[in-house]
Parts: structure tokens; C-alpha cells; sequence
């Protein structure tokens, strides 16, 4: 009975995402005194549809990992850039991390660069 296993599955996947809405809803309607505990819950409220879609979707990963080793190498040109830069210069040094970047992910997604620059936002 396959079908049985997977509806089952469903039903308690269901259950168990409505007890973490719950104690979502308690921890982000809970009064802090703290104004940075204020700023993060105002935070958390402001992006509370966006953050637990991994619950809902498989397709999408529970963390950013794919996303920080893909940015990794230009922070370190980024990095590296900047420890360079006269003080009057420093306007063009960053410019060159976002170039490796977009260059990077044309190549992951086998786009030409100049379309991933035109169509990045």
C-alpha cells in the first residue's frame, strides 16, 4: 500500500508544520523590552512567508550552501581588492567581485555573461 505510506506521511508532515506555525506565532508575538530583540522579531514578522519555505517545497534546500560557495571565491577577490585600494580609488574596487559573480553563475546555468548581466536584478 504504497499510497497509504505517502498520504500518511503528508498528514503528519501537515501536523507537524502546523505546531511549528504555532510556536512561530508565539515566539514573534512575544513583547521583548530589548530594542535588538524588537528589531529581529519585527524582522522575523516582516519575513515570516519567506523563511520556512523549505517546509512547504521539497525543491528547495534547507540551507544556503550551494548560494555561499558560489559567492565565496569573489568576497575573497572582494577582500583581497580592497586591502590594495588607495584611499581615492576604493569607488572602483568592489566592482570587480560582482563581475565574477554573475561570470560564475553564467557558466553554472551555461548562459552567455552579458545576458546574465542583463537579466540580473
Amino acid at each position: 500500500m504504497p499510497g497509504f505510506s505517502r498520504r500518511k506521511s503528508a498528514e503528519k508532515r501537515a501536523l507537524h508544520r502546523a505546531r511549528s506555525d504555532e510556536r512561530w506565532q508565539e515566539l514573534i508575538d512575544t513583547s521583548r523590552e530589548d530594542s535588538q530583540a524588537k528589531r529581529l522579531i519585527e524582522r522575523l514578522r516582516r519575513h515570516q512567508h519567506e523563511l520556512f519555505t523549505f517546509l512547504d517545497r521539497p525543491d528547495v534546500p534547507f540551507d544556503n550552501n550551494q548560494g555561499e560557495r558560489t559567492i565565496r571565491p569573489a568576497a575573497i577577490i572582494h577582500k583581497s581588492s580592497l586591502a590594495g585600494c588607495v584611499k581615492g580609488a576604493t569607488a572602483a574596487c568592489p566592482r570587480a567581485p560582482a563581475a565574477v559573480a554573475v561570470r560564475r553563475r553564467c557558466q553554472r546555468s551555461s548562459q552567455p555573461a552579458a545576458d546574465g548581466v542583463a537579466t540580473r536584478r
